[in-house]
């Protein structure tokens, strides 16, 4: 029966590869008896936890690569501005040295007191609208299937491929932390489109009966995270249409 149950779960799981689903699969190993049998896992189980740390180790990269690449775009809008300013700096310079014959002093100085000063170019940041924002932060978007295990690191909040009416927030991650500053009323922008929170439940446990919960509000989108850092912890789910 035992290893009935590791087959079963590995045939719907073997490509959803997350810490979590590792640690599921790995508790299902240790429970086949005899052990001749359980040592025929051993093998699935190395190569499920070689994908997992290598999907760890792409988001890493690709994190770390978007993060350089965002230095580098305003490393550029820094130094074009500096360029600007300082070439405006040197033309002042020049018409203040040169030497203008006494003839035009006279209209140069009438031109200068009616000259109105040009007001500084003021930066006003663009709002994201794209993947998950809410209250001045953003979030890009990553995605989870099956249990829904994610990295605790992780900078993502993760849209549920089974249902993409629902993400999963980390409780460890920024998102994690950022996200209890949402109540009802608040409103988050998901991809462009503008939800308004009009519910929120905490302590809903962790098990089968979530689901049921998160449909019985008739949300456009719901999220999720654990309450507290622990594998068990119960949830809080908002609801926003």
């Amino acid at each position: 029966e035992t290893k009935a149950a590791v087959d079963t779960w590995y045939a719907k799981n073997q490509t959803s590869y997350s810490m979590k689903n590792y640690q599921r699969f790995e508790k299902l190993v240790k429970s086949v008896t005899p052990t001749s049998v359980r040592k025929k896992y051993e093998k699935p189980l190395a190569e499920f936890k070689t994908a997992v740390d290598n999907k760890i180790k792409k988001e890493k990269a690709e994190e770390e690569a978007r993060q350089a690449e965002l230095k580098q775009q305003q490393v550029a809008w820094f130094s074009g501005n500096q360029v600007v300013g300082d070439s405006r700096t040197a033309s002042n310079e020049t018409n203040v040295d040169s030497d203008v014959p006494q003839s035009n002093t006279v209209s140069q100085e009438k031109h200068q007191q009616t000259e109105s000063p040009v007001p500084p170019v003021t930066q006003v940041p663009v709002s994201r609208t794209d993947g998950f924002n809410f209250k001045g932060h953003h979030f890009d978007l990553s995605s989870f299937s099956g249990l829904g295990a994610v990295p605790q690191w992780t900078p993502y909040i993760y849209q549920w491929t089974d249902d993409p009416s629902h993400y999963l927030i980390e409780k460890a991650s920024n998102a994690g932390n950022a996200i209890w500053s949402v109540g009802i009323g608040d409103q988050v922008v998901i991809n462009g489109q503008t939800y308004t929170v009009f519910n929120q439940m905490s302590n809903v446990v962790n098990d089968d009966s979530a689901y049921g919960i998160l449909k019985s509000q008739g949300a456009t989108i719901t999220w999720q995270t654990c309450d507290y850092a622990d594998p068990n912890s119960t949830l809080t789910i908002w609801f926003a249409a």
